[in-house]
């Protein structure tokens, strides 16, 4: 060790517990605030949930420690399917109407779910305003959710069209695309005859779903493929019904793929709808909108699809239309909602254009991203790269749980209303019955929380925008960067500073966390088990901003081995050090007292010990938020520096004035370092090495 006599950086801590209640109580616009991503009120939260919340805490803790507090905005999501399915599983008999369900849901069970989060939020040590009561639908939201969407039809963003959308066959109502789970599976290719008009020749098809020949209205061939030029502008019959379809040709038909030749069905896949839009084609939809197959099909109507393949591949073969079957790899979309494989639907439904609502933010805002800053940097090429890819938004849902959307129809005339109110003749009209996509009212919520009056416009400058936005990059595309465009569209401004990104966690086999693997795990058993401290200090020293973070056991067992050396430490200070000095320790003594000390091995030891918590405490404040690095150098001094060092060697020596004066300051020093990770412990032990002082 190199004797040195500089004098640590003195950081201080000054925030009390009344200092913090002001700060709470008396915000001014200079104020930073963050933004909980809120949870949905469906169930208890979730690993990843955890993960979320523990570095938002980290850091409103960490702010508090310097005095420059941030104000956390938190609440809860309504959800949509989730809520519903939740609600319909409780078969409460009583309940027959949607509006009772919808009563029961919202004066009884919400209730209950809202003070459930708020002790799981306790349990895991979040600094809370508890007293806040933000809920995306609040009476008071659902009067600001109608002003927007009126707001947007108005302004000739929102519409309702007859299009192709994801379907859900069992709930029977359209899904967004980050509730369609695609799992890949081995898949059949049926190669089937389609017989030509003029020669008896044909054209073999390669199709995996035979049921939708039904809908057939077009084959495309590739303009480059030499084997079909010869049939361009033919007619061809359609090996079902009989009916004659056009032979078409599209560059982007794939050659090497199958035969070569697509059918086109624009009722039942997405790519197939682009090509009909194109070529004006025809719509024919063979399905129902409980998935089954509808009145074209004959024989087979009412039959699931997967159910009437069979049968139809046997009557092919019976006709000698069938050539061969193949396996190849696929994917199948799954809904995450419910299990049931998805379908392209074809019906009404409303829309928001957000390639238009785009265009109109960056007319005034050419590069309106730039104003925020991610990290890790390289999102904002991913948002940048989503923002341009952007399309349509299905916006409506078939369900009775969530924001009534407020549009009428005329009974007699068909004419549609949007407004506000309803119409002053309202007998005449009927309301739209579905209900708005929860993440609308989500995209909403910087928004939502930024004012408590009716007038959605009157943002409190104190809340809006926030400093700092944590979330996952799973809902980048689906809820952050839409909650930019939405404020960027209503108040001018990005609804947030800075959003930082951190993944999912997975388990041992990499696998994401779920529900329906049965590996996901709840933090309440973990705190049960090893405390909500060593439960916090697993996760933030794993999180790696971007990256996916691992469950391992091991890791949390050894965070609880490092409190309990964080324990023994002050036994044993509080064993060596009198009551008297535990009293009257002040920090502005260190110097003085450190002078005094004859001992020059000890001196040494005592500035050695003082100059490593310095570059501690430097490396801790210039890297506020890269939690791993924090908490492996926290340890690292912890165990090695301070423990297996500095206490070995001061033990050879009576424990001097100077001494206690040191290890007394640097374990306090380092139980502020820690508060912001491990609140519990840090706080408690605080308290009893200082005689009764509050962080």
């Amino acid at each position: 060790m190199n004797k040195t006599n500089t004098f640590p950086i003195k950081y201080d801590f000054k925030l009390t517990e009344k200092s913090k209640e002001n700060h709470k109580n008396n915000l001014h616009s200079s104020f930073a605030s963050i933004l909980m991503p809120p949870p949905n009120i469906t169930g208890s939260l979730h690993l990843g949930h955890a993960l979320n919340l523990i570095l938002q805490d980290y850091l409103v803790r960490r702010s508090y420690l310097v005095e420059k507090p941030i104000y956390w905005i938190s609440g809860l999501d309504h959800a949509g399917i989730a809520t519903q399915n939740k609600i319909e599983s409780l078969k409460l008999s009583n309940l027959q109407t949607s509006q009772q369900k919808k009563d029961f849901a919202l004066n009884n069970w919400f209730p209950q779910l809202k003070e459930s989060f708020k002790q799981q939020w306790k349990k895991l040590g979040l600094a809370l305003d508890y007293q806040q009561d933000n809920f995306t639908f609040s009476l008071l939201n659902q009067k600001k959710i109608t002003q927007v969407f009126v707001l947007l039809y108005n302004d000739g963003l929102i519409y309702r069209d007859k299009k192709l959308v994801n379907w859900d066959p069992y709930l029977q109502t359209a899904i967004s695309d980050i509730e369609v789970d695609n799992k890949p599976a081995e898949g059949q290719l049926y190669y089937i005859k389609y017989s030509l008009l003029t020669n008896g020749d044909f054209l073999l098809v390669a199709t995996s779903r035979p049921e939708t020949i039904f809908a057939d209205v077009a084959l495309f061939v590739n303009p480059q493929d030499k084997r079909y030029q010869k049939y361009l502008g033919e007619e061809i019959l359609n090996p079902l019904t009989g009916k004659k379809i056009p032979i078409l040709t599209d560059e982007s038909i794939i050659i090497e793929f199958g035969s070569g030749v697509l059918k086109c069905t624009p009722a039942h896949d997405f790519r197939d709808w682009e090509l009909g839009k194109k070529y004006n084609l025809p719509i024919i939809n063979c399905y129902t909108e409980k998935g089954l197959l509808n009145n074209l099909t004959g024989q087979w109507q009412g039959q699931e699809p997967q159910q009437a393949r069979s049968s139809i591949i046997t009557e092919l073969k019976k006709n000698n239309l069938l050539v061969k079957v193949e396996k190849y790899l696929t994917t199948f979309p799954y809904s995450e909602k419910s299990g049931a494989i998805v379908e392209p639907f074809l019906s009404w439904q409303w829309f928001l254009d957000l390639p238009l609502l785009i265009k109109k933010i960056e007319l005034k805002n050419p590069n309106f991203l730039d104003k925020v800053k991610f990290v890790p940097s390289q999102f904002q090429v991913v948002a940048e790269n989503w923002k341009e890819k952007s399309h349509e938004w299905c916006l409506s849902r078939q369900l009775w749980w969530g924001h009534r959307i407020p549009a009428w129809y005329h009974k007699k005339t068909g004419e549609v209303y949007v407004g506000i109110n309803s119409p002053i003749d309202e007998e005449n009209w009927k309301m739209e019955e579905s209900v708005l996509d929860t993440w609308f009212s989500s995209t909403l919520w910087p928004l939502f929380v930024a004012n408590k009056n009716d007038n959605f416009f009157d943002f409190a400058e104190k809340l809006f925008p926030t400093q700092t936005l944590i979330t996952a990059y799973d809902i980048l595309f689906f809820w952050v960067l839409k909650m930019i465009i939405f404020s960027f569209y209503f108040a001018k401004k990005p609804p947030f500073q800075q959003v930082y990104i951190h993944g999912l966690i997975r388990d041992i086999q990499g696998r994401k966390m779920s529900k329906s693997l049965g590996n996901g795990i709840e933090p309440n058993l973990l705190i049960k088990q090893y405390g909500a401290d060593s439960l916090r200090l697993f996760l933030l020293g794993n999180n790696v901003w971007g990256n996916d973070l691992t469950f391992h056991e091991e890791k949390i067992k050894n965070s609880w081995n490092f409190l309990q050396k964080l324990w023994s430490i002050a036994n044993l200070i509080l064993k060596k050090t009198s009551e008297e000095k535990l009293q009257k320790f002040a920090i502005s003594e260190l110097e003085k007292t450190l002078q005094t000390e004859e001992n020059q091995e000890i001196k040494i030891c005592n500035y050695w010990i003082l100059n490593e918590l310095e570059e501690l405490q430097k490396f801790y404040f210039a890297n506020q938020m890269e939690t791993n690095l924090l908490v492996q150098k926290i340890i690292i001094f912890t165990k090695e520096k301070l423990s297996s060092e500095y206490l070995e060697l001061i033990k050879i020596f009576p424990w001097s004035e100077a001494t206690q004066t040191t290890l007394l300051f640097v374990y306090q020093q380092l139980l502020l370092l820690l508060y912001p990770f491990i609140p519990f412990i840090a706080s408690y032990l605080y308290q009893k090495i200082t005689n009764g002082k509050i962080i």
